[in-house]
């Protein structure tokens, strides 16, 4: 059994599930992450043997877990000697003036699989990632080579060349401006468009947002009627295991602002005011 962040990405549900396992929902804090307390409490039960989280910057909540968290979920992980994935695909987006610390970072025994890739900073078409796999490296290269002998020469040797003459630092400065104004202005309009009652996170880095709906609204029927007229949201019941947040939707902010933009979500906002 896999425990993971509720809400966690949809994506994750599906793997735990392609390869025979089942997800256990942690409670989460939509600023702070996983509950420690019920976790260990799951693990004391044997309901949890191993761990799948998006610590910094989680999708979609888009929070990040306080440093002494991160330091107590690696010990927490030796201890209980399971092995715990780190997600830190949006790391390097967090709007913080000093790049958080991983988990990986406090982990001293190798139970800590840090994963990370360039597709959602740098190059998406890339599909070019990296992992620090601790006790596990043997299983993982076996696994990578059985799966993907080898990676495609080209955009690695284009990515290596721009990771080398800094450019990468100089660009992902200033994509993180850009992105936090555009959640910012995204905020703005739900706020404004959206029908009395919607709340809306409060992201750490990244460009989504989870926006709790009043209650009465389903997130699919929404969903179903936004896309009629090309726009585009997720419902948020695929991202629990056990369909909860069905009056929930996440709202990528990563598209730039626009007057188009603009009338999409004043037109997604009466949509959900008349569903309630």
């Amino acid at each position: 059994m896999v425990g993971v962040e509720s809400p966690t990405y949809y994506w994750f549900l599906e793997a735990i599930d392609r390869l025979g396992l089942k997800a256990v929902e942690i409670p989460t804090h939509p600023k702070k992450g996983i509950e420690l307390e019920p976790l260990e409490e799951l693990i004391e039960r044997g309901e949890v043997d191993a761990l799948l989280l998006v610590p910094t910057v989680s999708n979609p909540l888009g929070s990040t877990m306080p440093d002494e968290k991160k330091k107590r979920l690696a010990e927490i992980a030796s201890s209980a000697k399971i092995p715990l994935i780190e997600d830190d695909i949006w790391g390097e987006l967090s709007y913080q003036p000093f790049r958080p610390p991983t988990i990986k970072s406090f982990d001293r025994e190798g139970w800590v699989l840090l994963c990370s890739a360039y597709s959602k900073t740098l190059a998406p078409g890339f599909r070019l990632g990296w992992t620090v796999p601790g006790r596990f490296y043997k299983e993982v290269m076996r696994r990578k080579i059985s799966s993907t002998l080898s990676n495609d020469a080209l955009s690695t040797m284009v990515l290596s060349e721009f990771l080398s003459t800094g450019g990468c630092d100089r660009y992902l400065r200033r994509i993180r401006r850009q992105l936090e104004d555009q959640v910012r202005r995204f905020s703005a309009a739900i706020l404004e468009s959206f029908p009395e009652g919607t709340r809306i996170s409060r992201p750490s880095g990244g460009c989504l947002l989870w926006v709790e709906l009043p209650e009465g609204v389903n997130a699919r029927h929404l969903h179903d009627r936004a896309a009629e007229r090309e726009i585009s949201i997720i419902p948020g019941d695929i991202f629990s295991p056990t369909g909860r947040y069905t009056n929930f939707t996440r709202i990528n902010c990563g598209q730039e602002w626009s007057a188009r933009v603009e009338v999409g979500l004043e037109n997604l906002g009466r949509l959900a005011g008349e569903a309630t």
